[in-house]
């Protein structure tokens, strides 16, 4: 990524305790012809011992122009320092020896983008709350910076404040800074425990004293012909597992009943002579608000908590309405983007596992029985489900439960 003008190669000494540890993660970064084995051994690299780093010059510093170094940390190497700067003309090695970086963009803009990282790394320390690091993040889009290094940087050091603020707690890495950087450009990160914004009111003047108005008598309101907006969309028949919005995290799956058609075979079937299908693993028993349908899946082995519950969507009032307490916390899992295809005639039960209604959490099961209308879709097949879509009719969820 970098081409001759490399001049120092830093190693901390909390990655490398000894300096031939040290050595051997600057080797690869070096510029010269260290791959020359010389007596069976490769020549060790010039260095100078620092208080907390070993540094491995590459070329003498009197050949740069002052004030121009600029230092790169090395991604996937912690611990590992590039410092470059710009050669002088006589010890330029051509016009054209230009070594390009990875997105196509000369070393001046990646040198340009560099500086840009580290004056916003001020303004990101100075980030209080999510609306603070939302707008930063608006900037960094509408400067558009190619390199992937610098990219990777921004999202680490946006993430790493929005942990400090215990806007987000998922863990550090590379995957969760990226999703919790897409999480604040969406605005579905906020502050935990934020109080709501109080309006100011206008002063009036002291001068003048305010006039008395007579007391009247409330004007009624004018009848509106507009039709009310449906709060849910209507499915017919998905060929593609749509996104289901927030959902409610209401329990776990324990087995799903359907209407055979004329033909169906199935291994299991019921008294009533309805195929039942039933999970190896913990499946999750979920209600999406947006389309009013169950889904279920299979529990992923990595689910990143938010901080503070999330109210987008409405997930969370419909679990404080099915589980008769306050939602605590908020998930974000990734659903199956498969295409689904509808199992059966018509859904004839579900048993799902859940702990509502109790005080001290104990789980119980649960049957319901479907009416006509209420439709369930599998996907990709069913001899290897990943998601199941349950909904039509007038299935829907309250206090009492699930009702259609």
């Amino acid at each position: 990524m970098f081409r001759e003008n490399l001049q120092t190669i830093i190693v901390s000494k909390g990655a490398a305790r000894t300096r031939n540890a040290a050595q051997e993660m600057a080797r690869p970064f070096s510029i010269g012809n260290y791959h020359l084995v010389l007596n069976g051994r490769l020549p060790p690299l010039k260095y100078r011992e620092l208080k907390s780093s070993w540094a491995f010059p590459q070329q003498p510093k009197k050949d740069f122009v002052r004030g121009s170094f600029r230092s790169f940390p090395v991604p996937g190497e912690e611990g590992v320092i590039l410092v470059y700067g710009r050669l002088k003309r006589a010890k330029n090695p051509g016009k054209q020896r230009w070594l390009l970086a990875r997105d196509g963009s000369r070393h001046e803009r990646l040198m340009a983008e560099h500086d840009f990282w580290l004056a916003l790394k001020r303004r990101v320390a100075r980030a209080k709350s999510a609306d603070d690091l939302c707008r930063i993040i608006a900037d960094v889009d509408r400067r558009r910076i190619n390199s992937i290094l610098v990219r990777g940087l921004i999202d680490g050091d946006i993430a790493d404040r929005a942990r400090e603020l215990r806007i987000s707690r998922m863990p550090k890495t590379a995957a969760a800074d990226e999703r919790i950087v897409r999480l604040l450009r969406e605005g579905r990160l906020e502050n935990p425990g934020q109080p709501p914004k109080k309006t100011k009111s206008r002063k009036k003047n002291k001068g003048t004293p305010p006039k008395k108005s007579k007391t009247k008598a409330p004007k009624k309101a004018k009848k509106s012909n507009k039709a009310t907006p449906r709060k849910h969309i209507v499915l017919r028949s998905p060929r593609q597992m749509p996104d289901p919005g927030p959902c409610s995290w209401l329990g776990s799956l324990v087995e799903w009943a359907w209407v055979m058609k004329p033909g169906d075979v199935s291994k299991h079937v019921d008294e009533n002579g309805n195929a039942i299908w039933d999970p190896h693993s913990e499946w999750m028993f979920m209600w999406s608000p947006r389309y009013k349908a169950i889904v279920s899946m299979r529990r992923p082995r990595n689910m990143y908590q938010l901080a503070g519950v999330d109210r987008h969507g409405g997930a969370a009032k419909m679990f404080e309405t099915f589980a008769a307490r306050p939602a605590e916390n908020t998930f974000e899992v990734i659903v199956p983007d498969v295409p689904i295809h509808k199992v059966g005639d018509a859904a004839a039960h579900i048993v799902y596992r859940s702990d509502k209604w109790s005080p001290k959490r104990l789980k119980s099961d649960y049957i319901h029985n479907f009416s006509k209308g209420v439709k369930i879709y599998c996907g990709p097949t069913l001899e290897n489900p990943e998601v199941f879509l349950c909904f039509g009719g007038r299935l829907t969820l309250t206090k009492r439960g699930l009702v259609w």
